[in-house]
């Protein structure tokens, strides 16, 4: 008898081992809260490149006004040109301006592409850290041996019951928020594919055709949201 006692007192000794489900909440309320303290710090990286994904975006767009404007400026100047019977050497000098024009908005368009790769690796990224924390909120929520006793078996299913509602509500905010970014994308995409739509090329009604369907994407993705909130 003396035996058992003493190994009692062992096993309850040993290092690593639960006490009780008052310890096993403790630590998962701990590594919560560290994933938490990732999360934030992941967030707050995607948010200033968002910001400056929507700076560059402005940007573009003023790039854009001007360009119009200087071609509607450079249809006028032909018009007065031909009335006029202007040199040709004017009517190169600006082709050469031209020219100019659109090795700066192959450039940007460039530009553009790499901060949609970028963003397409933060999005990766998210999903990974996403899934991670599904694990780690399942894994929490998975039964322990807390004890034998008819009470300790109700409080380790009180917890378990805990844990999975705080999951839920975990998730539950997540792909709300995922459906927002995911709507959000949908219209930068329509926004992009109506810019490259304005230079009335052989392509132009095909990439009016693009941005109405993202932004019939984004609208789906926006009404599942509403219909889950």
């Amino acid at each position: 008898m003396s035996t058992d006692a003493s190994d009692r007192r062992s096993a309850s000794n040993t290092p690593g081992r639960f006490d009780g489900p008052s310890e096993h909440l403790e630590l998962a309320e701990k590594r919560e809260c560290l994933a938490d303290e990732r999360e934030r710090a992941a967030d707050a990286r995607e948010d200033a490149a968002d910001e400056r994904e929507r700076c560059a975006d402005a940007r573009e767009a003023a790039a854009d006004e001007r360009e119009r404007a200087l071609d509607e400026r450079e249809i006028r100047s032909d018009q007065q040109a031909r009335q006029a019977g202007e040199m040709v050497a004017g009517r190169r000098q600006r082709s050469y301006e031209a020219i100019g024009r659109a090795r700066a908005l192959l450039a940007a368009s460039q530009d553009r592409l790499n901060r949609t790769e970028e963003a397409l690796a933060r999005v990766k990224a998210r999903e990974v850290r996403e899934q991670h924390l599904v694990k780690q909120s399942i894994a929490a929520t998975s039964p322990q041996d807390f004890s034998d006793t008819p009470s300790g078996q109700v409080t380790a299913a009180l917890t378990r019951c805990e844990s999975l509602e705080v999951l839920v509500d975990r998730l539950h905010a997540r792909f709300l928020a995922a459906a927002a970014a995911l709507a959000d994308a949908h219209e930068l995409l329509a926004d992009h594919y109506e810019r490259l739509s304005s230079d009335e090329t052989p392509e132009a009604e095909d990439q009016r055709d693009l941005a109405a369907c993202a932004r019939r994407q984004a609208g789906r993705v926006r009404q599942v949201a509403n219909e889950l909130q």
